[in-house]
């Protein structure tokens, strides 16, 4: 579609609208199948010409020109999601790589100008890359790219997953696509989106569940108001009422059903309730005794939307509360009660602390505890594929195995010397403060944990702690100072507990199995490079060793740093990520 082509419809959206004017109000806006109508009028020969085609080609071509008239600064917005409309309905069905990319172009002007709903967008991408797979499986495209379509697709039947599980009208239709993606996911060995689609199957699960005891509660009570046994009416209205405690944490709907039912909790939801419908009207004198109930309930609930739901009421309530200026000694109890909610809503400082990490580092994989401050401990169980994620590892190089991080060989790739093959963790830490560093290991020949050090005072070529153990022996080296002992030596096939702690100020002291190799201290003008240094872990091992390299059960506890912009000083940064 040229400029000329544009104006034309321009025109024609200017004519429609000075006709509308005659029986409709000036401020009312055109509506969308107007715009649709007024491109399929205008582009009627060539869409016939596109539906008469053997190929797909005059699909792609036609999407294409509609979607360079949809970007152009002059196109207005109706017109512009008008168009993308169009072109995503070309090209949606096609699946070759051209048309994929004119979809999601489409599909992505269309959400920035009329936005989708979130359902809606995933079944869209769901269809788009289904629809890529299909055709490379027709097309016979090379096993690598199929299964990067395989990939994606499964990417999208997850995102759609999440999508559908949220409405109940949806959850039907989306049964058999959970069952779909299951195979695909099992077919293409993704461990990592099997994991996802666990936590989907979970919260699909769940919701059956919930549904299922609604259903069955909304039934029993149905037939006792039939019969008008009044013992069982209240039995049926306090299941109900469990139901949307259980699982919807909403206190308004729980305490129109269990009032008159002697629930355990029944006072403390119908007072919550009053408060969140009139929260100025607060009963100051039982405040205190219905926010440490209601803490407590939260805090026995399983289900994590109704607990945070709970959660969020008692905080409110401790927040109204606190403005009534309670008495002393009710003010230290409500103290307490209130970091038990703020743990619940995950907003203490240490939780804050958690987010910041996270979102500095992109996302961590690993098990995350807040100590104190800025301290924490991640450990890594490598219980799930996902944890690799945490760790710059050459993916041929590299797997998380039958529970354990494995080194199984593969070619050689320039980042690593010779035969030996290197797994950095992307945390970093401060170097000048205590920290403690353990995990489990074997193999054949070699195997070595090295602490990196990266500051302005620190030397390039004295910034490694390293402590390596080989069928040889054992040497141990800090900036500065080094040792060796022939007779601690690797054993193949055992395994080894190795522990590494460190007093901030440059002096290192190793552990094996319990048992203590040597205290070694940096050398004095060394130390002083630990001072504002930032350190961080690697592991070692031959990729050539059979049986191949270990490592298990790995936890880092020292003060943790966000990652800042790179110093100019020379030292290689610490990894990223994979």
């Amino acid at each position: 579609m040229d400029r000329r082509t544009v104006a034309a419809v321009m025109a024609c959206l200017l004519g429609a609208g000075a006709a509308a004017q005659q029986s409709q109000p000036a401020t009312e806006p055109a509506g969308a199948a107007k715009y649709d109508a007024l491109v399929r009028e205008t582009y009627a020969q060539r869409l016939a010409a596109v539906k008469a085609s053997a190929t797909d080609q005059d699909d792609v071509e036609l999407a294409r020109d509609l979607l360079t008239s949809a970007f152009a600064e002059d196109t207005p917005a109706p017109l512009r999601a008008a168009l993308a409309r169009k072109a995503l309905e070309l090209t949606r069905p096609v699946g070759t790589p051209a048309a994929v990319r004119l979809a999601e172009q489409a599909l992505g002007l269309l959400d920035a100008t009329e936005p989708l709903p979130p359902l809606a967008r995933s079944q869209v991408r769901l269809d788009v890359a289904l629809q890529a797979l299909n055709r490379g499986r027709v097309d016979r495209l090379p096993a690598a790219q199929i299964q990067a379509l395989a990939r994606k697709a499964s990417i999208a039947y997850i995102d759609y997953l999440r999508q559908a599980v949220r409405d109940a009208d949806e959850m039907s239709k989306a049964e058999p696509v959970l069952a779909a993606a299951g195979r695909m996911i099992q077919t293409y060995a993704f461990a990592d989106l099997a994991e996802e689609l666990a936590d989907v199957r979970k919260e699909f699960t769940r919701v059956r569940v919930r549904e299922t005891k609604f259903r069955a509660a909304e039934a029993q009570l149905k037939r006792a108001e039939d019969l008008g046994e009044k013992s069982a009416i209240r039995a049926a209205r306090r299941a109900l009422g469990q139901v949307y405690l259980d699982y919807d944490g909403d206190l308004l709907a729980a305490a129109g059903y269990i009032e008159g039912t002697e629930h355990p909790h029944e006072q403390t939801v119908r007072s919550a309730a009053a408060f969140l419908r009139n929260p100025a009207d607060l009963k100051k004198d039982a405040a205190l005794g219905v926010i440490t109930d209601l803490a407590s309930l939260a805090g026995a609930m399983t289900e994590e939307p109704a607990r945070r739901r709970v959660a969020e009421c008692a905080f409110q309530m401790i927040q109204a509360f606190e403005a009534s200026k309670p008495a002393e000694a009710d003010r230290v109890k409500l103290n307490l009660v209130a970091h038990q909610v703020r743990k619940i809503l995950g907003t203490t400082e240490a939780d804050q602390f958690r987010r910041k990490l996270l979102e500095a580092y992109g996302g961590l994989a690993c098990k995350l505890q807040v100590l104190d401050g800025t301290r924490a401990r991640a450990t890594y169980d490598f219980s799930t594929h996902e944890q690799i994620k945490d760790w710059l590892a050459s993916e041929s190089a590299w797997e998380v195995k039958q529970g354990v991080l494995v080194c199984r060989g593969g070619a050689t790739r320039p980042m690593f010397r010779g035969n030996t093959s290197r797994a950095a963790n992307k945390l970093r830490w401060r170097a000048d403060k205590p920290f403690k560093i353990a995990f489990s290991a074997s193999a054949a020949r070699m195997l070595s944990a090295v602490l990196l050090l990266s500051g302005p005072n620190v030397n390039p070529q004295t910034r490694e702690c390293l402590l390596e153990m080989s069928t040889g022996g054992a040497y141990m080296m800090v900036p500065g100072n080094e040792w060796s002992d022939r007779n601690a030596r690797l054993v193949e096939g055992k395994v080894f507990r190795f522990e590494i702690s460190g007093n901030g100020k440059g002096a290192i002291f190793w552990k094996v199995n319990d048992v203590a190799l040597k205290d070694l201290p940096a050398g004095p003008r060394e130390a002083q490079g630990f001072a504002g240094a930032e350190m961080w872990l690697v592991l070692r091992t031959r990729r050539s060793d059979n049986p191949p390299g270990a490592f298990d059960d790995v936890s880092i506890e020292a003060e943790f740093v966000l990652p800042q912009a790179p110093a100019d000083d020379g030292n290689p940064q610490p990894p990223q990520g994979q």
